[in-house]
């Protein structure tokens, strides 16, 4: 399975929101660049709790930027009861199936951790790999690499005449 890279599309997909109804990204394109962080089973540890709770608190300054933060968790008890308190909203990914889908899965095909960020065409700009340092990436991260989304979105900014 190949791991979707910056250059390619993100793929659409419709999931449950944590605290009910769901959300279809396809709903969000061109409305929104998107932050969207992939937990894995195994991928809570402080650092990034940490760090998703900063993205959370974040929010107005990234949505000033037309960013949206997304926190894509595989199905399990353990995710759901760390990600109780997180302002972000939290997608469901029963069966880990978009997990596979992007390839953010181990050797043994299980759910990992990754951070993508997406114009709001869902172009991939940037992807941060549990495995592959800076992760988890910081807000200054996110927001550097949204601003410089913008300043490159040829749909979003208009020659000056």
């Amino acid at each position: 399975m190949s791991q979707a890279q910056g250059g390619a599309m993100f793929p659409d997909a419709t999931l449950p929101m944590r605290d009910g109804g769901a959300v279809t990204l396809n709903d969000l394109r061109v409305r929104w660049n998107l932050v969207v962080i992939f937990l894995g089973a195994m991928s809570l540890e402080a650092a990034v709790r940490r760090q998703l709770l900063a993205l959370s608190h974040a929010h107005a300054a990234l949505a000033a930027e037309e960013a949206r933060v997304m926190v894509v968790v595989p199905t399990g008890p353990d995710v759901s009861a760390h990600t109780r308190d997180w302002p972000a909203p939290v997608l469901v990914d029963h069966g880990a199936a978009l997990h596979q889908r992007v390839g953010v899965v181990n050797a043994l095909g299980e759910p990992s951790a990754a951070g993508y960020i997406t114009d709001r065409y869902r172009e991939i700009y940037a992807v941060f790999r549990e495995d592959q340092p800076p992760w988890p990436p910081t807000v200054d991260d996110v927001r550097e690499w949204i601003v410089f989304v913008n300043l490159h979105c040829a749909e979003c900014n208009l020659p000056e005449w």
